[in-house]
């Protein structure tokens, strides 16, 4: 068997769980059964199978995982772009922890490098877990570490080093972050910037010729139990004159959806965003680039679905008119989602969307008060969000909006004003609305998390334990919980499997059951008898009886 060069890990395994704890009692947002997420293709087999639970999970199991699971985007551009810099052979691994039986295949092909994105996973001793396990079955193999995880560790040590953290347990920051406590795993080497890939290159490089890399910019080892951190420059983004390749990327990694980028970086300054300390240029693709990926991905992956994965799909109005209008001259038959700002969305840009295949949107909504929108240095209002939500749906778009609770100034009643504003939305259009919601967060190089912030607000503590002026972490916890029973016009996102592509808001039947289905969660929460959940189980199967054909996914 043909020996690889690489090992390319994207993540270390695709959750989708909304769960949330006060006074000692574990909320679930999303309907479960025996730990079976109930979404809308494992309730087909639920219902299929007469409600016999252990059939229908065992009709679910022999699924592949993959096809539950979105690709990342990670994972398969710098597999590309070793291919293509470096002629490399490579195999990739969307989630580790998810395709065990890829990693061993591709580990006992002997890769000299295995490298792993932390983008994407949030405690690093994930990543030492995928390090050990590489390092036992690859004996001599150099395992390199970089992303987004990584570069916000270094950024966070910095204000560290300055004194400008002292709300942050040093505990806490080695349990969550590199670069601090103890060395935390046994990988070679670290790239260390808010792009890197360059380094990577010159990194893998060097060490075929056999010459030391010590001395590379933007990388990082240790020499025993020491940190040696090199000097941090600028890289250019590579992936703006790039096109990836995707008739020569595995098809055993691509889940429901592909990714495609547009664009890297965001004009906007969020207070609560803690994106805006790396501070990235913002640049954006050759649309030639762009609509090159496109059309490959509508080649090979028929029936798939494109997630554009950027954080701010769209710079402004024409922007968003640019790229509709490149697609739809193409003349693709090809769904697709993305992630925007409420301000470029009006009732011609909704209805361009839809004309270029455009199926859900989400949004940046993060509260349905005008006062915290202004505290979050938002710049967008109420009222025109909810402009932008009739007019998607109208065009028969689906929304999800992202929303938290307990924002500096946040009370009882602007968590009323969010409340009132998420029932606001259209029920009788054609477009379904999703929502997800969350606790505020104090990130550590996010602007609200800067001592100047900290003063104005009162804010005290660190990530999840937090108090200020107006609130405290256990308050908004509770917060969000009542949101949750109080949404009548807005259901709970479920990310797992394609749903999010299924569901049509035009189809009485989806509507019936998206809005049964979060009722018995929400019945479970605040305490409905056995008789009445039994009755929204038969209101919620009726549903699916409704739909014309078969009940398979």
């Amino acid at each position: 068997m043909e020996r690889l060069d690489a090992v390319v890990i994207g993540n270390y395994a695709y959750t989708d769980k909304a769960m949330i704890t006060t006074g000692g009692v574990v909320h679930n947002f999303k309907l479960n059964l025996d730990d079976n997420q109930c979404s809308y293709d494992f309730l087909k087999l639920y219902f299929k199978q007469n409600r016999n639970l252990s059939a229908a999970k065992a009709e679910w199991d022999n699924i592949p995982r993959v096809a539950h699971s979105p690709t990342f985007l990670n994972a398969v551009y710098i597999s590309d772009l070793l291919k293509k810099k470096l002629g490399f052979k490579v195999g990739t691994i969307n989630n580790f922890a998810d395709e065990l039986d890829r990693v061993d295949a591709f580990l006992a092909r002997g890769p000299r490098y295995a490298l792993i994105s932390s983008s994407l996973i949030i405690f690093p001793r994930l990543i030492t877990e995928i390090t050990d396990y590489v390092k036992e079955r690859v004996p001599g193999i150099k395992v390199i570490v970089g992303g987004t995880k990584l570069f916000k560790s270094y950024k966070i040590r910095q204000l560290y080093d300055k004194g400008e953290l002292s709300d942050f347990p040093l505990e806490w920051l080695t349990k969550m972050h590199y670069f601090f406590g103890p060395r935390k795993d046994a990988s070679d080497y670290y790239v260390v910037n808010s792009r890197g890939e360059s380094t990577l290159i010159k990194l893998l490089e060097a060490l075929g010729k056999g010459d030391d890399p010590k001395g590379l910019p933007n990388l990082a080892y240790y020499e025993g139990e020491t940190l040696v951190m090199n000097e941090i420059t600028q890289e250019p983004y590579l992936l703006e004159d790039f096109s990836i390749d995707w008739d020569g990327v595995d098809e055993g990694i691509i889940g429901f959806e592909v990714p495609v980028s547009i664009k890297q970086g965001c004009p906007y300054r969020c207070s609560f965003c803690d994106f805006v300390g790396l501070e990235r240029k913002l640049v954006t693709r050759k649309w030639e680039l762009v609509m090159d990926e496109f059309r490959t991905i509508n080649s090979r992956f028929k029936g798939k679905s494109v997630c554009c994965v950027d954080e701010n799909l769209f710079l402004s109005k024409d922007h968003l008119r640019d790229f509709c209008r490149n697609l739809i001259k193409e003349g693709l038959n090809l769904k697709w989602r993305g992630f925007t700002r409420t301000d470029v969305i009006d009732s011609e840009t909704a209805v361009l969307l839809s004309e270029a295949g455009c199926y859900s949107m989400a949004l940046g909504v993060e509260s349905g008060d005008r006062d915290i929108l202004t505290h979050m240095a938002k710049k967008v209002t109420p009222e025109r969000s909810l402009e932008a939500i009739y007019a998607l749906n109208k065009a028969g778009i689906n929304t999800y909006s992202t929303l938290f609770v307990g924002f500096p100034c946040e009370t009882d009643e602007t968590v009323a004003n969010t409340i009132n504003f998420l029932n606001s939305y259209p029920t009788n259009e054609k477009g379904l609305n999703f929502y997800s919601v969350n606790a505020f967060l104090v990130l550590p190089i996010s602007p609200v998390s800067s001592p100047e912030m900290r003063g104005k607000y009162g804010l005290k503590g660190y990530y999840d334990k937090w108090t200020h002026n107006t609130m405290n972490s256990e308050e908004a916890v509770r917060q969000v919980i009542r949101l949750f029973k109080e949404v009548r016009n807005c259901y709970f996102v479920y990310l797992d499997s394609s749903e999010k592509s299924v569901l049509d808001g035009s189809l009485p039947q989806h509507r019936d059951i998206v809005r049964h289905r979060q009722e018995i969660v929400q019945g479970r929460i605040t305490g409905i008898t056995a008789a009445e959940e039994a009755a929204l189980w038969d209101k919620l199967e009726a549903a699916y009886a409704s739909l014309e054909g078969p009940l398979s996914v």
